[in-house]
């Protein structure tokens, strides 16, 4: 909307609610009926919405084998672009050093991440890899953590984790279970059933140690409430686990040492890897990194600048470094807040194109003056260039936040 696109929007048919109810903010708040609009249904519909030749692009976010249908699709009907952002088995990966920063807070952050919506989120990190010496530690402190979750009715707000999104769900999750008990898991914690609502498709927290990094709960997408832990040595095995499955949406790294958290994003395969810190939910500007999916959790970049080429919205506008050490920008370019358009050139991956003696400049008056104070956070993300070598190189920024966002506490050095 905000490139000029009108948008048709097809929720999935399980959770259609919330864009009904953005579809009547969006004319409560004077967006001309046709410029968004909601279809209902299923996969017919879902399909006859990717070949319609009034679609102009395909932007899809969901399971991985839907994503591959959406491109067959596209490959026998009509060419358009599409961007998909699929499934994902992200990782955790807890170093030994780690420790300083609390047991207890880390695996609460564990937790919390992989459970997230019960743990049908695409980002859920449910993958934890833990170093050898911190592994007893942390497993403790997670059956600890998992003894208390509580699951209930979604519409009650003192509702931590609602239920799975259908039966079929429920049967698919309880079957991933089974499976790996069949396979030699370690059951190291599964909630009584007493502690489930009654009714609904409610699935008990699972905890599962011993896992052959081979098995299915590890290598797949469970969509549920689901953790598997792995043991580590070596700061390279640690990395072999992280890139032992098909997908690569995001990551999280968990170490004081900033050296070594730069190594694990160029090595670990993930469009966005984070380091010492809980998923952020956070709009604006604070939030508009961009990042590129890997392997089969999809293509093209989100976020930032390279989304807004990726709509149609193309830019021709260069930063250029002045004499005085401050940038200068085509007025195309306005993120709304001055000081955060000088993130823009570092943030795009342009950064790597000035000289090292432009880049001392800007690094010691704008960056470390200009954008002081604020809200710090490190992102460490891939897919930060706009055009094309979105996989090249890995940028790290700190940013301020213009507008005060809440959001909970998150564990940081």
């Amino acid at each position: 909307l905000a490139a000029g696109n009108p948008v048709v929007l097809k929720p999935s048919e399980l959770a259609p609610s919330s864009a009904l109810r953005l579809a009547r903010l969006a004319r409560e708040a004077g967006i001309p009926d046709g410029v968004f609009n909601v279809l209902l249904g299923g996969a017919t519909a879902g399909r006859e919405l990717v070949a319609h030749g009034g679609t102009d692009m395909v932007a899809f976010t969901g399971a991985t084998p839907t994503g591959r249908a959406i491109l067959r699709e596209i490959g026998g009907t009509r060419l358009k672009p599409a961007l998909l952002e699929c499934g994902g088995k992200s990782p955790q990966i807890v170093f030994d050093d780690a420790a300083e920063f609390g047991v207890h807070d880390i695996a609460r952050a564990l937790v919390r991440d992989a459970l997230w919506n019960s743990g049908q989120v695409c980002v859920a990190r449910a993958r934890l890899i833990l170093q050898a010496g911190i592994y007893p530690l942390v497993v403790d402190a997670l059956r600890a953590e998992l003894e208390v979750v509580r699951f209930g009715d979604p519409l009650d707000p003192a509702t931590k984790y609602g239920p799975l999104a259908s039966s079929v769900q429920r049967r698919r999750v309880e079957e991933y279970i089974s499976s790996a008990l069949r396979g030699g898991a370690s059951q190291s914690l599964r909630s009584p059933a007493h502690s489930l609502p009654a009714g609904g498709c409610y699935v008990a927290p699972a905890l599962f140690t011993d896992v052959a990094p081979s098995a299915s709960i590890v290598q797949e997408e469970v969509f549920g409430p689901v953790l598997t832990v792995q043991k580590f040595g070596a700061e390279s095995e640690g990395i072999e686990l992280a890139n032992s499955t098909e997908y690569g949406l995001a990551a999280t790294v968990w170490t004081p040492s900033l050296p070594r958290a730069l190594r694990l994003a160029r090595a670990v395969r993930a469009g966005t890897v984070q380091v010492a810190g809980s998923t952020a939910m956070s709009t604006g500007s604070g939030f508009a990194h961009a990042s590129e999916p890997r392997g089969q959790s999809g293509f093209g970049a989100e976020g930032g600048m390279p989304l807004r080429a990726n709509w149609g919205v193309e830019h021709n506008g260069e930063h250029l470094l002045a004499a005085d050490g401050s940038f200068t920008k085509d007025s195309e370019i306005d993120t709304g807040y001055p000081e955060f358009d000088h993130v823009c050139l570092k943030k795009l991956g342009w950064w790597a194109e000035l000289t090292p003696e432009e880049q001392a400049q800007a690094e010691g008056k704008n960056w470390k003056t200009d954008l002081s104070g604020g809200i710090i956070r490190v992102v460490i993300a891939h897919g930060c260039a706009p055009y094309g070598n979105a996989r090249a190189r890995c940028n790290v920024w700190n940013f301020p936040d213009p507008v005060p966002v809440h959001r909970e506490p998150i564990v940081t050095p």
